[in-house]
């Protein structure tokens, strides 16, 4: 059925599919917002959502903010930066390209915080290592001061 220069195609009295005017198509909505507006669940086997993705986390002259800085952040804030808070998703959705790179991004950059975690802790037991060989001389060199006599001038 053809309504105020859109198409609205229905069954029992009911409008199921709306193409406006100026080419916008919604499901289950009269009053499509966007390119496609609906108001249900979609499913779908895939989704492709072409969008900028996360990989200058890996950049030599990325910034990667200390651990510390990120806990002050969440504790003033309470979310992570550069998500957004639950009432904003409340009040304005999600989209989800945008979202899925933010996450990515996270993922990235606790990989980073791992791998630097990881470096350090084997840097420290290298190091605990040495100090076990330097307490081994040392309790060595005790013992043979200790049996050994001592020269007089």
């Amino acid at each position: 059925m053809l309504l105020n220069g859109g198409v609205h195609i229905g069954t029992n009295n009911s409008e199921h599919l709306t193409i406006s005017s100026s080419g916008k198509v919604g499901i289950g909505t009269t009053s499509p917002q966007n390119t496609l507006s609906v108001a249900g669940t979609v499913q779908a086997y895939e989704v492709l959502v072409n969008t900028g993705w996360s990989d200058y986390i890996f950049a030599p002259n990325y910034y990667l903010p200390p651990l510390k800085e990120v806990k002050a952040y969440i504790e003033q804030n309470h979310h992570l930066p550069e998500i957004p808070t639950a009432s904003e998703v409340e009040d304005h959705g999600v989209a989800v390209g945008a979202m899925e790179s933010k996450l990515l991004a996270e993922v990235e950059e606790l990989t980073l915080h791992m791998i630097h975690a990881d470096e350090q802790s084997q840097r420290l037991e290298q190091q605990q290592e040495r100090d076990r060989e330097i307490g081994g001389c040392a309790v060595r060199c005790s013992e043979i001061q200790r049996i050994t006599p001592e020269k007089q001038p």
